[in-house]
C-alpha cells in the first residue's frame, strides 16, 4: 500500500519562520532604556520614544536612532538599548495595524495579566 500523505517540498514549510514578524514591548523597551539615565534624562526620553511611536515606522525609527546618537557620548548604554530591538518596535506600523489591535500588540500586558491572576490564585492553593 504506500505512504498516500502528498509530498510538500521542504522549501514550502522554510520559509514561514524566516517571514514570522515580531513585535517587541513598547512599555518594556521605555523602561529598558530610562533606567539607564537620571531622572530629567529620563524624562526626556520617554517623550521622544512615545512621541516616534505615533509616526510611521522610518520616520519614527530615525527619531529613535537620533536619541541614541545624542546619548552615545554620555550614556552609550541607554544609546545601546534604544537601539537594541528598534526594527522590533515597529512591526505593527509597518503592518498597518492601528488603533486598539495595535495598542494590545504592542505590550506584552495581554500576556502579563493573565499570568498574574494564575500567580496570585495559585499562591494560595494549599495542598
Amino acid at each position: 500500500m504506500g505512504d498516500r500523505r502528498p509530498k510538500v517540498p521542504r522549501s514550502a514549510i522554510q520559509p514561514c519562520g524566516a517571514a514570522a514578524k515580531v513585535q517587541r514591548c513598547r512599555i518594556h523597551k521605555i523602561r529598558n532604556v530610562t533606567e539607564h539615565l537620571p531622572k530629567d534624562k529620563a524624562q526626556q526620553a520617554r517623550w521622544v520614544i512615545t512621541q516616534s511611536f505615533k509616526l510611521d515606522a522610518v520616520r519614527g525609527k530615525n527619531k529613535c536612532r537620533e536619541l541614541a546618537r545624542q546619548l552615545q557620548a554620555q550614556r552609550p548604554d541607554a544609546a545601546a538599548s534604544v537601539r537594541e530591538g528598534l526594527d522590533e518596535m515597529f512591526t505593527n506600523t509597518e503592518l498597518g495595524i492601528t488603533c486598539k489591535l495595535a495598542r494590545c500588540l504592542a505590550t506584552t500586558k495581554v500576556i502579563e495579566s493573565p499570568n498574574s491572576v494564575v500567580s496570585r490564585v495559585s499562591g494560595r492553593v494549599t495542598n
